[in-house]
C-alpha cells in the first residue's frame, strides 16, 4: 500500500463497485467502501457488500471487513478494505477523501454532487458531468463500455430497463416471482441448470429454469 497515494471513497459495494475497488487496491490506493445497512447487491458472492451481512468477505484475494464509523482508519497499514454502513455518506467530512466514486448504479434520483470531493466520478446512467460529478464512466455493454465522459453536460447512455442480450436471450434471463411470499432457494449462484430445474420456491410455488445456463 502506497502511503503517499490519496484516499478513495467508493459509494456502493456491488459487483461493479467491487471491481473498481479491487483495481484501485492493486494500484496501491487506500480505499473505503460506503454501503446500505441492507445492501441490494445482486451478485453478493463477488461483492464487498456481503461484508455488511457476514462481517468479513473475500473477493479475488482482497478482504473486505465491516467496521464501525467511530473506529475507521484510513487502511494504509491494513490488509483489508473497510466497509462502512453509511448510506448518506456522512463520513465524508471526517474521511476527507481526494476521490469519490459513486458506483451504486442508482440510475435515477442521483444524490451525488460535484462538490463532495476534489474529484468525483459517477458510474453509469443518471450522472451529468459538471453537476453530479467531474467525469462519468459508461457501463452499458457494447463498444462504448468503459468510455470516460469529461465534457460538461455529458452523460452515460440511458437505462433501457431491458437486460442486454446474452447469446440471443434478453428478458427471458430474468426469473420473476409467481406470487408474494418468502423465497426459498433450491439452487446456488453459479449452478449449471437444465430447462425445468427448480431454482427456488415462493410460498410453495416453484420457479424453474426456462433454458440451460448458469444461475447468476
Amino acid at each position: 500500500m502506497n502511503l503517499e497515494l490519496p484516499l478513495v471513497v467508493v459509494r456502493g459495494g456491488g459487483d461493479l463497485a467491487t471491481g473498481v475497488v479491487h483495481r484501485l487496491h492493486c494500484a496501491g490506493f487506500p480505499v473505503v467502501v460506503l454501503e446500505l445497512d441492507e445492501p441490494r447487491a445482486v451478485r453478493l458472492a463477488v461483492s464487498a457488500a456481503e461484508a455488511v451481512f457476514s462481517g468479513s468477505h473475500t473477493v479475488e484475494g482482497l478482504i473486505f471487513k465491516r467496521v464501525n464509523q467511530d473506529c475507521v482508519e484510513i487502511p494504509v497499514t491494513r490488509q483489508f478494505v473497510p466497509v462502512l454502513v453509511d448510506p448518506d455518506a456522512v463520513s465524508l467530512s471526517s474521511l476527507d477523501p481526494s476521490f469519490l466514486i459513486d458506483a451504486r448504479l442508482k440510475k435515477r434520483d442521483i444524490d451525488c454532487f460535484i462538490a463532495m470531493a476534489p474529484l468525483v466520478v459517477g458510474l453509469g446512467p443518471g450522472f451529468i458531468v459538471g453537476k453530479h460529478c467531474h467525469a462519468v464512466v459508461e457501463t452499458k455493454r457494447g463498444h462504448a463500455l468503459g468510455r470516460l465522459y469529461w465534457q460538461s453536460g455529458q452523460t452515460a447512455e440511458s437505462d433501457t430497463g431491458i437486460p442486454e442480450s446474452v447469446e440471443g436471450v434478453s428478458v427471458e434471463r430474468l426469473l420473476c416471482s409467481p406470487c408474494s411470499g418468502v423465497l426459498q432457494p433450491q439452487a446456488r449462484i453459479g449452478d449449471l441448470l437444465k430447462p425445468g430445474d427448480i431454482v427456488a420456491t415462493v410460498d410453495g410455488q416453484t420457479v424453474r429454469a426456462p433454458f440451460e445456463g448458469m444461475l447468476r
